[in-house]
Order: structure tokens, then sequence, then C-alpha cells
């Protein structure tokens, strides 16, 4: 986490203002709930990171699984999400 932003500059100094990067689901489900947050642990602060990005004035995307083998609860295939774009 301390050096999202650092390297998230270092994209922007070589012209790339879109940030691209996988959540893995079952890192992020705890109990069978999702936790995006610091609340379960600190490495699972997907919102600060999302934060950090909009604060450097770049676009994030979130790349969902191409091949998931074996569908569980926590695997984006088995779940219905709804995405808003808005400017940084």
């Amino acid at each position: 986490m301390a050096n999202w932003r650092p390297r998230l500059r270092q994209l922007k100094e070589l012209g790339i203002f879109v940030a691209t990067f996988y959540v893995p689901w079952r890192h992020h489900e705890v109990g069978g709930e999702l936790g995006f947050d610091r609340r379960t642990q600190p490495n699972r602060n997907v919102r600060l990171f999302l934060d950090t990005i909009k604060d450097e004035g770049m676009y994030a995307v979130d790349k969902a699984p191409s091949f998931t083998p074996k569908p569980t609860s926590a695997d984006f295939s088995t779940r219905s999400w709804a995405v808003t774009a808005t400017s940084p």
C-alpha cells in the first residue's frame, strides 16, 4: 500500500493514465462476505487503492478474470456487479 502512489506517479510520467488491476475475489471474501476495506485485513483495502488512483487524476479498470476453472461463492463469475464510470 505504501508504494501505490509512487508507482502510479511513475505510470503518469510515462503518459499512462489508466491503471488496470485484478481483484482476487477469494482473498477478499471473509466468512461469506466481501471485504474491500481495512475491516478484515489491511491489504484488502481496494477502496483506498481506488481513492489513490482518483487522487492522482487517473482512471481505474478492474479486469474480470477470463477463466474460472472451479466457481465458488468468491468468484466473479457467480456475482452480479454494477459499474459506474466517472471522471477522476
